[in-house]
């Protein structure tokens, strides 16, 4: 709830923020459905009082209604991302398609924030005809992710300006995939071949951000490094897919590499090790981070009992 109780007026969550209250300019993507459809199908929550869920409910769909408000530019149904920092990633290489860019996985998390806000207005006795809105509306974005992004091989994102193609060996777009069963059987087992093949993301380590070979590898945030949101984000998405194996033995080698190197924010997707070197947002290296211990726990937890 802490986010949306900052939430703008026009709907938008902010990015970050500050100790002093003050809210960010910009918007990371909105994960939020994600983590309350995991919530709604591993957690008790009958103790959360009802008034509490039918906050979350409102205002998660706001923070849809901004995205579709403010930022479809072509007014298609997809929306985009204005800048990198909005999208999460930083630095991938699907950025040199420029911006506004449309992109497959941000929509996709739309698509399960759609579901949970149906699934979670059940519970508080919404009425069952906005309940299906919802999932109407999820079912519509499905469809558009697929025909907008999917090129029979493999998943791109668009410049809506430009019409240019983000078409790299990024692994963002392949999150995509967190969309599970509600993609054709087809395209979800050319996703997952995709990502376990000559040119995707699979290390000892756990997932390269970028592939290893691509012309666009170096180790940045989400440029080649193995990086915490990306393991967690494709360790959810394969058991979307029915690919519980492959999750769990990615997640327990990414596990090990925080366990064995550190729990830091990235990792070397070639030996493993701490990218000390990096330097972000004025930090001098990269500390360990609250982020991977709870990654961590999560990991163990879930595919180390």
């Amino acid at each position: 709830m802490s986010c949306f109780e900052l939430q703008d007026k026009n709907g938008r969550i902010a990015d970050a923020v500050s100790h002093q209250g003050s809210l960010s300019a910009s918007m990371k993507p909105p994960f939020q459905g994600v983590a309350l459809k995991w919530l709604l199908e591993n957690a008790d929550l009958s103790e959360i009082p009802v008034e509490e869920k039918r906050k979350l409910f409102d205002r998660m769909g706001k923070w849809i209604d901004f995205l579709f408000n403010f930022r479809d530019l072509d007014g298609d149904g997809v929306w985009e991302n204005f800048s990198p920092i909005e999208t999460g990633w930083e630095d991938a290489s699907y950025f040199f398609a420029g911006f506004p860019l449309a992109a497959p996985d941000a929509n996709a998390y739309t698509v399960i924030m759609m579901d949970a806000i149906a699934a979670l207005g059940r519970t508080i006795g919404e009425d069952e005809a906005v309940c299906a809105h919802w999932e109407k509306r999820a079912d519509e974005l499905t469809q558009k992710i697929i025909d907008k992004f999917w090129t029979g091989e493999r998943w791109i994102a668009v410049n809506t300006r430009t019409g240019a193609k983000g078409d790299s060996l990024s692994i963002p777009l392949f999150a995509t995939l967190i969309l599970g069963k509600r993609l054709p059987e087809e395209i979800r087992a050319k996703t997952v071949e995709f990502i376990f093949g000559e040119n995707g993301f699979e290390t000892p380590y756990g997932f390269a951000s970028e592939n290893v070979n691509s012309p666009y590898f170096r180790h940045g945030f989400t440029a080649g490094s193995v990086i915490i949101p990306a393991q967690l984000i494709l360790c959810l998405a394969l058991e979307a897919a029915g690919e519980y194996d492959k999750a769990k033995e990615m997640g327990l080698r990414y596990a090990r590499t925080l366990r064995d190197n550190g729990m830091f924010h990235i990792h070397n997707a070639l030996n493993g090790a701490p990218e000390r070197g990096l330097v972000a947002f004025g930090e001098k290296q990269l500390f360990w981070s609250a982020w991977a211990s709870s990654a961590y726990l999560f990991l163990a937890d879930r595919y180390g009992k």
